[in-house]
């Protein structure tokens, strides 16, 4: 028995499929003066007007970014200076009348103040 070609009117044709990268950060959240966005393993910020939530950027948590809805009013401002608080760790002197928001949730989610 001779052999046939191969019925090709089923075969798969190539296409060229693209993967779109993964956006690093969500949407927009505003909550009254402050707006929120959260990313996962991002260690640089969405936009110079946002400021890291936490004391200390984890690349397998995820880390939130906060800045003032209205630019105007300056409900987020960063901190004034930062001392050391042991090797490797700094806290931020908060401007006078604000309060740092890395230390707000505490260990454990116990504030700490």
């Amino acid at each position: 028995m001779g052999r046939t070609a191969p019925d090709t009117r089923w075969a798969l044709r190539p296409r060229t499929i693209t993967k779109e990268a993964p956006v690093p950060y969500s949407k927009e959240y505003a909550f009254g003066e402050i707006t929120a966005v959260f990313s996962t393993g991002e260690t640089t910020r969405p936009g110079s007007d946002y400021y890291c939530l936490t004391g200390q950027i984890d690349t397998g948590a995820i880390t939130t970014w906060v800045k003032s809805t209205n630019s105007s009013t300056q409900a987020v401002r960063p901190a004034d200076s930062w001392r050391q608080m042991s090797s490797g760790d700094f806290r931020g002197t908060p401007p006078a009348g604000y309060r740092i928001f890395s230390d707000a949730a505490g260990k454990d989610g116990v504030p700490q103040d």
